[in-house]
Protein backbone atom coordinates (compact mmCIF):
# COMPACT_ATOMS: atom_id res chain seq x y z
CA UNK A 1 0.00 0.00 0.00
CA UNK A 2 3.00 2.57 0.86
CA UNK A 3 4.46 1.51 -2.79
CA UNK A 4 1.33 2.55 -4.03
CA UNK A 5 0.63 6.21 -2.33
CA UNK A 6 4.32 6.81 -2.89
CA UNK A 7 3.87 5.97 -6.54
CA UNK A 8 0.59 7.91 -6.88
CA UNK A 9 1.72 11.70 -4.61
CA UNK A 10 3.59 12.74 -7.53
CA UNK A 11 0.86 12.33 -10.01
CA UNK A 12 -1.57 14.06 -7.43
CA UNK A 13 0.44 16.69 -7.51
CA UNK A 14 0.88 17.46 -11.42
CA UNK A 15 -3.22 16.86 -11.60
CA UNK A 16 -3.54 19.41 -9.39
CA UNK A 17 -1.50 21.79 -10.92
CA UNK A 18 -2.79 21.38 -14.19
CA UNK A 19 -6.42 21.99 -12.72
CA UNK A 20 -5.39 24.85 -10.58
CA UNK A 21 -3.86 26.90 -13.68
CA UNK A 22 -6.55 25.70 -16.35
CA UNK A 23 -8.50 28.66 -17.87
CA UNK A 24 -12.16 28.72 -16.76
CA UNK A 25 -14.91 28.19 -20.13
CA UNK A 26 -17.06 31.00 -20.47
CA UNK A 27 -20.60 30.12 -19.76
CA UNK A 28 -22.21 31.97 -22.41
CA UNK A 29 -23.19 34.93 -24.69
CA UNK A 30 -25.64 37.32 -24.67
CA UNK A 31 -26.02 38.89 -27.99
CA UNK A 32 -26.67 42.11 -29.14
CA UNK A 33 -29.85 43.15 -29.54
CA UNK A 34 -28.94 45.96 -32.06
CA UNK A 35 -29.01 49.07 -29.59
CA UNK A 36 -30.07 49.17 -26.12
CA UNK A 37 -30.91 52.47 -25.30
CA UNK A 38 -31.57 51.94 -21.77
CA UNK A 39 -28.01 51.71 -20.97
CA UNK A 40 -26.18 54.37 -22.21
CA UNK A 41 -23.08 53.56 -20.59
CA UNK A 42 -20.31 50.31 -20.66
CA UNK A 43 -22.76 48.74 -17.95
CA UNK A 44 -25.85 48.15 -16.42
CA UNK A 45 -26.48 45.54 -13.78
CA UNK A 46 -30.43 45.06 -12.61
CA UNK A 47 -31.62 43.60 -9.64
CA UNK A 48 -34.36 41.33 -11.61
CA UNK A 49 -34.49 39.71 -15.13
CA UNK A 50 -35.38 41.88 -18.06
CA UNK A 51 -33.77 44.97 -16.54
CA UNK A 52 -36.89 45.46 -13.79
CA UNK A 53 -36.42 46.62 -10.21
CA UNK A 54 -32.99 48.35 -9.28
CA UNK A 55 -29.80 49.35 -11.53
CA UNK A 56 -26.64 50.17 -11.13
CA UNK A 57 -24.01 51.80 -13.86
CA UNK A 58 -20.59 52.17 -14.74
CA UNK A 59 -18.47 53.67 -17.77
CA UNK A 60 -15.14 52.17 -16.69
CA UNK A 61 -13.82 49.46 -18.80
CA UNK A 62 -13.25 47.33 -15.31
CA UNK A 63 -14.38 47.14 -11.84
CA UNK A 64 -12.69 44.48 -10.01
CA UNK A 65 -15.00 43.75 -7.05
CA UNK A 66 -18.29 45.02 -6.76
CA UNK A 67 -18.91 44.06 -3.53
CA UNK A 68 -19.31 47.58 -1.67
CA UNK A 69 -21.66 48.87 -5.00
CA UNK A 70 -25.42 49.61 -4.86
CA UNK A 71 -28.83 49.51 -6.88
CA UNK A 72 -30.14 52.95 -7.41
CA UNK A 73 -33.22 53.37 -8.91
CA UNK A 74 -33.48 52.34 -12.43
CA UNK A 75 -33.85 54.63 -15.87
CA UNK A 76 -37.63 53.41 -16.19
CA UNK A 77 -40.69 52.93 -13.84
CA UNK A 78 -39.85 49.05 -13.63
CA UNK A 79 -40.28 49.22 -9.89
CA UNK A 80 -37.64 49.54 -6.61
CA UNK A 81 -37.05 46.17 -5.79
CA UNK A 82 -33.37 46.02 -5.09
CA UNK A 83 -32.90 49.15 -4.49
CA UNK A 84 -30.50 50.02 -2.20
CA UNK A 85 -28.77 46.29 -1.64
CA UNK A 86 -25.51 45.43 -2.64
CA UNK A 87 -24.73 44.35 -6.43
CA UNK A 88 -22.31 41.84 -6.03
CA UNK A 89 -23.78 38.58 -6.74
CA UNK A 90 -27.38 39.49 -6.70
CA UNK A 91 -27.88 40.85 -10.35
CA UNK A 92 -30.37 39.33 -12.65
CA UNK A 93 -29.54 40.76 -16.03
CA UNK A 94 -26.80 42.54 -17.94
CA UNK A 95 -26.70 44.97 -20.75
CA UNK A 96 -23.77 46.83 -22.64
CA UNK A 97 -24.12 50.46 -23.79
CA UNK A 98 -21.19 50.35 -25.93
CA UNK A 99 -20.94 50.06 -29.34
CA UNK A 100 -17.47 48.87 -29.88
CA UNK A 101 -16.21 46.80 -26.56
CA UNK A 102 -17.90 43.68 -25.74
CA UNK A 103 -18.00 42.76 -21.50
CA UNK A 104 -17.15 39.94 -19.59
CA UNK A 105 -19.13 39.38 -16.47
CA UNK A 106 -17.20 37.44 -14.15
CA UNK A 107 -18.00 34.92 -10.77
CA UNK A 108 -14.84 36.29 -9.06
CA UNK A 109 -13.38 39.16 -8.24
CA UNK A 110 -10.26 40.12 -9.84
CA UNK A 111 -8.51 39.40 -6.57
CA UNK A 112 -9.96 35.62 -6.48
CA UNK A 113 -8.83 35.04 -9.81
CA UNK A 114 -12.18 36.18 -11.76
CA UNK A 115 -13.40 32.64 -12.81
CA UNK A 116 -15.88 31.76 -15.23
CA UNK A 117 -17.53 34.95 -17.18
CA UNK A 118 -20.71 35.73 -19.64
CA UNK A 119 -19.91 37.08 -22.57
CA UNK A 120 -22.42 40.57 -23.29
CA UNK A 121 -21.72 41.51 -26.98
CA UNK A 122 -21.25 45.38 -27.99
CA UNK A 123 -24.69 46.54 -27.38
CA UNK A 124 -25.94 43.36 -26.35
CA UNK A 125 -28.60 42.77 -23.33
CA UNK A 126 -30.23 40.00 -21.63
CA UNK A 127 -30.84 38.03 -18.70
CA UNK A 128 -27.90 36.48 -16.87
CA UNK A 129 -26.72 32.65 -17.25
CA UNK A 130 -29.02 30.04 -14.75
CA UNK A 131 -25.97 28.19 -12.80
CA UNK A 132 -23.29 30.66 -13.51
CA UNK A 133 -23.82 34.48 -13.56
CA UNK A 134 -27.03 35.00 -12.71
CA UNK A 135 -26.99 35.80 -9.07
CA UNK A 136 -23.11 35.06 -8.81
CA UNK A 137 -21.09 37.94 -10.20
CA UNK A 138 -18.63 39.48 -8.71
CA UNK A 139 -16.39 41.95 -11.59
CA UNK A 140 -16.59 42.65 -14.64
CA UNK A 141 -14.19 43.59 -17.38
CA UNK A 142 -13.69 44.43 -21.18
CA UNK A 143 -11.05 42.20 -21.29
CA UNK A 144 -11.27 38.39 -21.43
CA UNK A 145 -8.93 36.71 -17.88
Amino acid sequence: MRKKLTAIGPLLGIVVAAVSTATPASAGTIPSNGGNAACGVQICLAYNSYGVGGWWTSDASEYGDLGGQTFRQGPTSNGSAGVGLGVKNNAAWVANGSAQQGVYLYVNSSRYGWGASDYVAPLGSGNLKGMVTYNNEAAYSVNSY
